[in-house]
């Protein structure tokens, strides 16, 4: 599987410039690899081994973000980019882009919430059949009712995270504009699109079928603080808020 996913994660989106800008061509070599991923994950949704498969999936998923949102910092940490966004600070543009910043925040959260509360539903269920085998068709029944409510709670998340694609800025607000601007304007959208494309896929992966609610937790459950750690990746917002007055 390792050979499939890397050979995905080598593809490269024909929407990008054949020569990324020096400055932003390192999230750009992230964003990459990211939509390699969602490819992937895509095209393992069918496959018959699809457990095994959601958990490595969903470990690539998150370092993928981890790796994006490093190389992210260090752009915005960047003295030149500093410069542009403080020469740009009165553009309604750089307002969106720390809306956009505190969206992913708030979705972030969000997902991790919905991810334990998937979680404390599971250790529960495996915690009662262990301690008794007599209420297992009682047990199976109230997890299945409360995994219905997580999908349900999760597909209206989904349905709220497409609708995100409406708070972009169109491209023509960009004209006129300075190059490194530009640059810097065009990856951080990128970025906001792709980590909403990657949550949505995280959520459709994690309710996976599990194979026995009796064994031992699925090491999906173990990915869990990865992706509460994300809450603290994901913090443009206020890099931008202190490098921009």
């Amino acid at each position: 599987m390792a050979t499939k996913y890397h050979r995905y994660m080598h593809v490269r989106s024909t929407s990008l410039p054949s020569t990324p800008h020096p400055l932003t061509a390192a999230v750009e070599e992230q964003l990459d690899k990211l939509r390699g991923w969602l490819e992937y994950s895509m095209s393992c949704s069918s496959s018959l081994s699809q457990v095994h498969q959601s958990e490595e999936t969903l470990q690539s998923g998150f370092c993928g973000l981890t790796g994006m949102y490093e190389c992210v910092e260090d752009l915005l940490q960047s003295q030149h980019t500093q410069q542009v966004l403080v020469h740009y600070r009165h553009e309604k543009l750089v307002d969106k882009l720390l809306d956009g910043s505190l969206r992913l925040v708030d979705v972030t959260s969000t997902t991790r919430d919905a991810l334990l509360s998937m979680k404390e539903c599971v250790e529960e269920t495996q915690s009662t059949l262990r301690r008794t085998s007599c209420l297992r068709n009682e047990t199976n029944y109230s997890y299945m009712l409360c995994r219905k409510k997580l999908h349900k709670e999760m597909q209206k998340f989904i349905g709220h995270l497409r609708d995100q694609e409406k708070h972009y800025a169109k491209p023509t607000d960009l004209v006129d504009k300075d190059a490194d601007f530009v640059a810097i304007v065009r990856v951080l959208r990128n970025v906001e699109a792709i980590t909403i494309s990657v949550f949505e896929t995280l959520l459709s992966l994690a309710p996976a079928p599990i194979k026995s609610l009796g064994g031992k937790p699925g090491s999906r459950w173990s990915l869990i603080p990865k992706l509460i750690q994300k809450k603290e990746e994901l913090h443009v917002s206020v890099i931008l808020h202190q490098h921009v007055p």
